[in-house]
């Protein structure tokens, strides 16, 4: 399974690629774990609102917001060796749209078994770019870029947290 290159100009090298294209992976890449991570905070100021909505206490469901971090240690677990056998290509977009389609779910639930399984879900299917990326970035820069993108990618996983309780905090005291 040792991948090789037909010489050091091969257009498939993704050290290869331009510099642009680079980056334009880097910011897309970097954007999706602040989308994941922000998916998994923006649900806790809704904990009281959604509490009373479901006749249960606030601690029950803080578990909304425990669950995807849950989520979160185990998807690694699938996500990471997946990558290094099938590529970073696979498990990074079919994670991250999983990812899309359980937050549905979420948004439409009736009760909260839904709730809680979903968002259970979210972050194990979430979590694959958070397992990824670090090593498409090792694949894609040298060592002297790497360090810059490394920097956007936690950067970008480091802001998702921030925003998500900023912006959930207007949804949950507006009218939505």
């Amino acid at each position: 399974n040792l991948v090789e290159w037909n010489g050091p100009d091969d257009p498939e090298n993704p050290q290869n690629f331009s510099r642009r294209r680079k980056w334009l992976i880097t910011v897309t890449m970097s954007s999706m774990t602040m989308w994941i991570t922000f998916a998994s905070s923006v649900f806790s100021t809704a904990t009281v609102v959604t509490a009373k909505e479901f006749g249960v206490s606030a601690e029950v469901m803080v578990l909304g917001t425990s669950l995807t971090v849950f989520g979160f240690a185990l998807g690694p677990l699938f996500w990471a060796p997946v990558s290094e056998l099938y590529g970073r290509r696979l498990p990074l977009f079919s994670g991250y749209a999983i990812f899309a389609i359980f937050q549905i779910p979420v948004a439409v639930a009736q009760n909260l078994q839904t709730i809680m399984i979903c968002r259970f879900l979210v972050g194990v299917f979430g979590c694959s770019p958070l397992a990824v990326v670090g090593g498409a970035m090792a694949d894609i820069w040298d060592p002297v870029d790497r360090a810059v993108a490394i920097a956007m990618f936690s950067s970008a996983t480091f802001l998702g947290p921030v925003l998500g309780p900023i912006i959930g905090g207007f949804i949950t005291d507006s009218y939505l």
